[in-house]
């Protein structure tokens, strides 16, 4: 299996509407390989399974979810079901990962944390790679440092 792309890999050859289609339809078959009794959800050990087992498919996302590797398993299944029903829907999943895509992709130096610059650059540059949630604040350097505020977990 060939390691998946980054998000942005290929902005030069497709538009980004075609580009967020692609990540998203890449998202929806790695949660189908993933959910191994195909009942359409994903437990905690089926997601474990995935990271751990570091499937090619998976690691550009496991190399980067710290939140996976910095706590427990558990915690961060729980801060991903946003319906606290104890299992991941494909909503649920894609939402996530998109996000943590999407955040690595901004983090051009790799530094592990998205800098003023970095965000602002990325939301004028390529902003309909962005939730429409996250668009509407616009680029200013209030709405730039807002986005960052609100994403900061460690305050850092």
């Amino acid at each position: 299996a060939q390691e998946e792309e980054g998000l942005g890999d290929d902005l030069v050859d497709v538009s980004p509407e075609e580009l967020v289609e692609r990540e998203q339809d890449a998202l929806e078959e790695l949660f189908h390989e993933v959910d191994t009794d195909k009942n359409q959800e994903l437990d905690l050990s089926e997601l474990i399974t995935a990271v751990v087992s570091n499937q090619p498919r998976f690691s550009v996302l496991h190399k980067s979810a710290r939140d996976f590797t910095n706590k427990t398993y558990a915690e961060s299944f729980k801060k991903i079901d946003s319906d606290k029903n104890g299992v991941l829907n494909l909503q649920e999943f894609k939402e996530y990962f998109y996000l943590l895509k999407l955040f690595c992709f901004t983090d051009r130096d790799k530094s592990g944390k998205v800098r003023y610059g970095e965000l602002r650059d990325a939301l004028n540059n390529n902003p309909e790679l962005f939730p429409p949630a996250i668009r509407q604040g616009g680029s200013s350097r209030i709405a730039v440092s807002a986005l960052i505020s609100a994403g900061d977990r460690d305050h850092d």
